[in-house]
């Protein structure tokens, strides 16, 4: 398996252009670090309709969880 990383700020096109390498590569999957944060913050109790806004106060709180989450254990992302 290999795994391919994109990154950059947000709006940037980062999942367009995963898309587009993903449709030339056969078995490829697309996953967004964004989407695996907020099935966590769901799951801790988060509202969804609050977690799926792309809004400052979202964002803030997703990279808050994300940076506690990499302190408490490094080798969780």
């Amino acid at each position: 398996m290999k795994i391919i990383a994109i990154s950059g700020k947000a709006q940037a096109g980062k999942t367009h252009v995963a898309r587009l390498v993903a449709s030339n590569v056969p078995g490829s999957v697309v996953r967004g670090f964004a989407s695996e944060l907020r099935v966590e913050l769901i799951r801790a109790g988060i509202p969804a309709t609050f977690v799926q806004e792309k809004t400052p106060a979202a964002r803030t709180l997703m990279q808050a969880w994300g940076a506690a989450r990499r302190a408490s254990d490094p080798g969780h992302w």
